[in-house]
């Protein structure tokens, strides 16, 4: 009862915006590093990590005022192959979307292979590492994507090192989370969670069918009756 007393004090971690304003924001902040979470692809939380709807709002925005961008991670093994028939260093064209969905449609880009790694198998604490995946990063301009062939978030340094690159060296980040990972946090300077559509979805109170066909009495369903 104290627990539910107290729900309208539980809030996000960072600023709780659209898309369209998180890149605004992570564009115009001049403190250091951004890191946006891409909510609604989860992949801890048990989304695809097949979205690209933060990857094409970057690529129609284009200008990020030099600031340098991560979108980490893709899932999309098919595109993931066709990169890992090219050697580091080669100019390629690439459609990377799985287009299983509307949050996945495929994005054509042009760009440089940067790099080639691999992902850990996520266990708590890191009991067990083992490589489970490949990685690779693309680079497009101001906009580096790692293309993987699992669904993956980046959750800490020991993924970077074994994914080969360096978070560093970029001014925004774009993770597959939701709340952000301690790593993760202390990367940033700034925390911003993005209300991207996918199957993770934050926004529960904006889901018609879950306050229709739910008891009303549930929270936070019953303010929207």
């Amino acid at each position: 009862m104290e627990i539910y007393s107290r729900r309208h004090e539980f809030k996000f971690e960072g600023q709780l915006v659209d898309p369209d304003e998180a890149i605004r924001m992570a564009c115009a902040f001049e403190g250091g590093r951004v890191v946006i979470s891409d909510s609604g692809d989860n992949t801890t939380a048990g989304a695809t990590g097949m979205n690209t709807v933060m990857l094409r709002k970057f690529l129609e925005r284009g200008d990020f005022g030099g600031k340098k961008v991560l979108i980490s991670t893709i899932y999309d093994p098919e595109a993931y192959q066709k990169l890992a028939a090219h050697d580091i260093g080669r100019q390629v064209e690439i459609a990377l979307g799985t287009g299983v969905d509307s949050y996945s449609q495929p994005v054509t880009v042009k760009g440089v292979i940067r790099s080639r790694g691999e992902t850990l198998v996520y266990l708590p604490m890191r009991f067990d590492l083992r490589t489970v995946a490949g990685v690779i990063t693309l680079s497009v301009g101001d906009i580096d994507i790692t293309v993987c062939q699992a669904a993956d978030s980046f959750t800490d340094l020991e993924q970077c090192r074994f994914g080969k690159f360096e978070p560093d060296q970029y001014d925004i980040i774009v993770v597959k989370q939701a709340y952000q990972f301690p790593d993760i946090v202390a990367l940033a300077d700034k925390q911003i969670i993005a209300l991207t559509p996918g199957y993770t979805y934050q926004d529960l109170k904006s889901l018609k069918f879950a306050y229709t066909k739910l008891p009303w009495t549930i929270f936070p369903f019953e303010d929207c009756v």
